[in-house]
């Protein structure tokens, strides 16, 4: 259960998890308290990184897919 304490981490964590939202660019962006897991599996980590950003960002969920795809099966298919 990857998510399960993603409401706590935020209240937390709220300036860094405000960062996060607000950047210009949060598919480059660290996600806070959530990096350390997001690393653990390069390919699940790099889904798990997209769908925080489709959640937070809906605006970025393109550019994030991309990211996605370029870094899970290559450039070429972006």
């Amino acid at each position: 259960m990857f998510y399960k304490g993603v409401i706590d981490c935020m209240t937390r964590s709220a300036p860094e998890w405000r960062a996060f939202y607000d950047s210009d660019a949060p598919e480059n962006e660290i996600v806070p308290d959530y990096e350390d897991k997001i690393n653990a599996d390069p390919l699940l980590g790099a889904f798990l990184h997209f769908v925080l950003v489709r959640s937070f960002r809906e605006d970025r969920s393109l550019i994030a897919a991309n990211k996605f795809i370029g870094k899970v099966l290559d450039k070429e298919f972006v």
